[in-house]
């Protein structure tokens, strides 16, 4: 939690302070409030005080009875894994060729486009996305995957074919990260978690190289994700005769370094951005208590539309609370179908006033962070490094970007979520045993149930 307030109000607030008026962005910015300071760090100390103190807001929920179906699942989709694998990769091939993975930055809806491999593709992905998820975090470090091995070939497919199939900046960073771990699973660990023993001369030389590695995927993500951005209005053969162009809408004017300073600080600000909006805006604008709404129509439009339409549901400009967030922050909104994720606490600020909203806010973090502490145990040995920490706010940033919108069901990032939180929660109800120096050894969960590889 401490990351991801970090990341996402923290540093953007310092950013645009210092910046001021060199940013240009295409949200409205509002003024910095003493009203805005208060609700971000007192949610952030709420959650502090809720964890450390272990207060019982709530009953608890324990997903033991769970258990049995997701192993069993899991069982049955270990030995499917090859086959998932190969068909991940077969439809990447055959929407990149077809220019369908720019489907985020078109004018036409994926209803409206009606093409069943941009429709699989998209599930498939979640699928793999949470599957790699799983080997790289919440496996049990002692699990070795050798190199040339079933799991490792199938790492390998399966992290290709999100490659391919990337859909912008963030999901290519993703998948070449998952890349890097499939194919040097070993060093990836190291990377990932360090060791509480270590000295500090090895731990300063491991995070070297950990910040090497990531710049250099940041650097190709973001390349290639602007790459794929422009290629939905212009053909992918000639972005590639003329690079420039992919780099067009961001060095401008001041030096390429200054520009792509700015241009960085106003697209990691977003969150920040939603923040500063729902403190100063009314409940009428927000649309408290009709918000929740949004997401349930989207989902009632959608499964009428999986059904022929039987019901004739109508489609609204508006059906989740992403896209409101983007309708009323964006100064001059260029489609109904885009959406801009108001992130943690503008999200129930949409949904509830206040004292309700940061009361929940803080009740739903801490409920997420615990899943995730449990999910990702690895034993008193081992902790998560800088970089470990980093990589893990992108595989789970999901779960804190719209959360209500979950609501509509019927979409990718719902599946994610419901997958992700499946994963962690399942393993947080595992019993542990311990071996005779005392560290705990939680078993496998549900994806890897053959014997262990000799690493």
């Amino acid at each position: 939690m401490l990351v991801y307030f970090a990341l996402t109000y923290w540093l953007p607030m310092i950013a645009n302070l210092l910046l001021g008026d060199k940013l240009v962005s295409s949200y409205r910015i509002y003024p910095l409030t003493a009203a805005a300071i208060a609700q971000l760090f007192g949610v952030y100390c709420l959650i502090v005080v809720l964890r450390t103190s272990g207060i019982p807001v709530l009953p608890s929920v324990r997903f033991s009875a769970l258990r049995w179906p997701l192993q069993r699942i899991g069982s049955i989709y270990s030995r499917a894994r090859t086959v998932v694998a190969v068909v991940a990769l077969a439809l990447a091939v055959v929407n990149f060729a077809s220019g369908l993975t720019a489907y985020r930055y078109t004018s036409e809806s994926i209803s409206e486009v009606a093409s069943p491999a941009l429709l699989l593709m998209i599930i498939v992905n979640v699928l793999v996305m949470a599957d790699l998820f799983y080997f790289m975090f919440v496996r049990s470090r002692d699990d070795r995957i050798a190199v040339g091995s079933r799991r490792y070939l199938e790492n390998v497919l399966l992290s290709t074919a999100l490659v391919v199939s990337a859909s912008g900046i963030a999901s290519m960073f993703r998948a070449l990260v998952a890349l890097f771990y499939s194919f040097a699973p070993n060093t990836f660990d190291r990377f990932l978690f360090v060791s509480r023993n270590h000295r500090a001369l090895k731990r300063k030389a491991v995070a070297l190289f950990a910040a090497t590695a990531l710049g250099v995927i940041f650097a190709v993500a973001w390349y290639s994700g602007q790459a794929i951005k422009v290629s939905s209005s212009a053909d992918i053969t000639t972005l590639l005769d003329d690079p420039e162009r992919i780099v067009a809408g961001v060095a401008s004017g001041e030096s390429a370094y200054e520009s792509f300073l700015y241009y960085l600080v106003e697209r990691l600000s977003i969150y920040y951005y939603s923040l500063l909006f729902t403190v100063e805006a009314s409940s009428d604008e927000l649309h408290q208590g009709a918000a929740l709404a949004l997401p349930l129509e989207g989902f009632f439009y959608r499964v009428d539309f999986l059904l022929g339409r039987p019901f004739g549901t109508p489609k609204r400009d508006v059906a989740s609370i992403n896209q409101l967030n983007y309708q009323l922050l964006t100064v001059d909104p260029i489609t109904s179908r885009a959406g801009s994720s108001p992130g943690l606490i503008a999200s129930f600020n949409y949904a509830f006033a206040f004292p309700l909203n940061l009361l929940l806010c803080a009740l739903y973090a801490r409920w997420v962070s615990r899943k995730i502490d449990v999910g990702l145990r690895q034993g008193t040995a081992l902790t998560l490094s800088w970089f470990g920490l980093l990589i893990l706010h992108q595989f789970v940033e999901p779960l804190f970007q719209s959360p209500f919108d979950v609501l509509i069901m019927l979409d990718e990032h719902v599946l994610y979520v419901i997958l992700l939180l499946s994963l962690l929660a399942a393993k947080s109800d595992q019993p542990t045993t311990t071996r005779e120096i005392g560290v705990p050894v939680t078993s496998r969960l549900v994806l890897d149930p053959e014997p262990r590889e000799a690493g």
